[in-house]
């Protein structure tokens, strides 16, 4: 492919500051995704110089390693870059780029644990190339604008793996071989962004995604609607809700109280949708509070049967976020319905978990 400007780079999996649903790159790997990154033979977080390969081997005491790779950065400097080889011959030496430019789009990609096989590579960022320099040592840097970037939650970017979006499209297998780079075409990045707007729940972040089609031309996407979609959200739904899918009552209720968490009579907080654990379970909606406060909200619609496996829903997830957070203090659990039956109440009450019965249309 003849360079356009724009870059992919592969990026090895990440877990630091993953709360409030991102999925990471942003500080050093949580201990079990240090294990994982060593024993499984990561370049660098294997190799004997990486300081969380010596933590690793020290049993994990001692001091903590602090920015142990260009991955720990990327969300704080908002670049990265080829590299350097790893053979024999060309060890340590820079990787060249020279197809990347300043004003055109970089997405960062990585593969999840529990979906760690390369046809469902996800995009966990977007932004827009600020400038392309080399270091003092002649590795280049991919450098982005801070004021244009698009860092995606892992719900969404379970719904856009990377290689749903590449021209010609796949046939078999996707194969990225070797390599942290790949090329891309306006159209590529184009098709990625359109599917990417439905997703996004901001104006703020809407605005950035018309800046950064405007950086691929404003070309219309190649792909059908129902393309964007790709086989993870019906898959997940069926997971979630059963054969039939998620009801409209259900995703209306779960809507509202997204766009609304201030109904929880907690404060202002920041919402996020189908907040996915590393277990695969889905929570529908998760608060971080701007006092410091967490949240999970387990939405069902009505009667003591779904009501009351929602009550133990809400239990798991808030076990699941404080694992996930790393903490001994345990979120706050919800139960929001249309209606919730006094035997249900009751047992959420043995167990801490807040029952809210809301009407989007009528208040609580």
């Amino acid at each position: 492919m003849e360079p356009t400007g724009n870059v992919a780079f592969k990026c090895t999996y990440n877990d630091g500051g993953s709360a409030g649903g991102f999925v990471g790159f942003d500080g050093t790997c949580t201990d079990g995704n240090i294990v994982r990154n060593v024993e499984g033979g990561r370049t660098w977080c294997s190799a004997s110089e990486c300081d969380c390969r010596q933590f690793y081997e020290n049993g994990f005491r001692g001091r903590r390693p602090t920015a142990p790779c260009y991955e720990s950065l990327i969300v704080s400097d908002l670049r990265f870059g080829p590299g350097t080889y790893h053979s024999r011959a060309r060890d340590g030496d820079p990787i060249p780029m020279t197809g990347a430019r300043a004003g055109k789009v970089a997405l960062l990609t990585t593969r999840l644990p529990e979906r760690d096989t390369e046809a469902e590579r996800i995009v966990f960022a977007v932004y827009r190339i600020a400038d392309v320099t080399k270091d003092d040592e002649g590795r280049v840097w991919v450098q982005g604008d801070a004021t244009e970037v698009i860092r995606l939650s892992e719900a969404a970017a379970i719904r856009l793996p990377y290689w749903r979006f590449k021209e010609p499209p796949q046939s078999g297998a996707p194969d990225w071989r070797t390599g942290l780079f790949r090329y891309l075409s306006d159209q590529e990045v184009a098709n990625f962004l359109h599917a990417l707007g439905p997703l996004l729940q901001s104006a703020e972040e809407r605005g950035v995604l018309a800046s950064l089609l405007e950086c691929c031309g404003t070309l219309a996407p190649t792909l059908a609607p129902d393309d964007f979609a790709g086989r993870f959200s019906a898959e997940d739904d069926k997971l979630k809700y059963g054969p039939g899918g998620e009801g409209e009552r259900h995703r209306k209720l779960k809507e509202f109280v997204a766009a609304n968490p201030a109904v929880l009579k907690l404060g202002a907080g920041r919402a996020t949708l189908e907040h996915r654990f590393r277990t695969g379970d889905r929570v529908d909606v998760l608060v971080d509070f701007d006092t410091g406060e967490r949240c999970v909200v387990e939405i069902e619609v009505e009667g003591a049967t779904s009501t009351m496996i929602g009550a133990h829903q809400a239990l798991k997830y808030r076990a699941l976020r404080a694992a996930e957070l790393d903490e001994t203090r345990q979120p706050h659990a919800f139960l929001v319905a249309y209606d919730i039956p006094k035997v249900v109440r009751k047992f959420c009450s043995r167990h801490g978990v807040r029952c809210l019965e809301i009407q989007p249309d009528g208040g609580i």
